[in-house]
């Protein structure tokens, strides 16, 4: 998401560019509302990107942590403390482990 938001709001800057080297203003009056959705769409895909990534980090931090203190992820500690749902957390360390950051192999209970 974070990455379609990027080329969404790069878009609009390419569009807002050759409007501003046009030489005919009506066109570019009636272009602005196409690049405004777009630069709000992009900015929009860009930061609820940026959240799922860290919401992802921080639960894949935490269950490394977990991992050393206790020598397995438990899903329902992290559950508690992060405020997630215990198999959205399971599914996020899935993720993580595709990321390589957590390793494979790890006990979930």
């Amino acid at each position: 998401m974070r990455t379609w938001g990027k080329v969404l709001v790069a878009v609009m800057a390419l569009g807002l560019l050759g409007c501003l080297m046009d030489d005919d203003p009506q066109g570019d009056l009636e272009a602005l509302p196409g690049l405004a959705m777009f630069g709000g769409l992009g900015a929009y895909l860009w930061s609820d990107g940026q959240k799922r990534l860290d919401k992802l980090q921080a639960c894949a931090e935490a269950a490394l942590k977990s991992n050393r203190e206790l020598g397995h992820i438990d899903c329902g500690n992290l559950s508690t403390r992060l405020k997630i749902p215990e198999t959205e957390i399971r599914v996020k360390i899935a993720k993580a482990q595709k990321k390589g950051w957590v390793p494979y192999g790890i006990e979930m209970k």
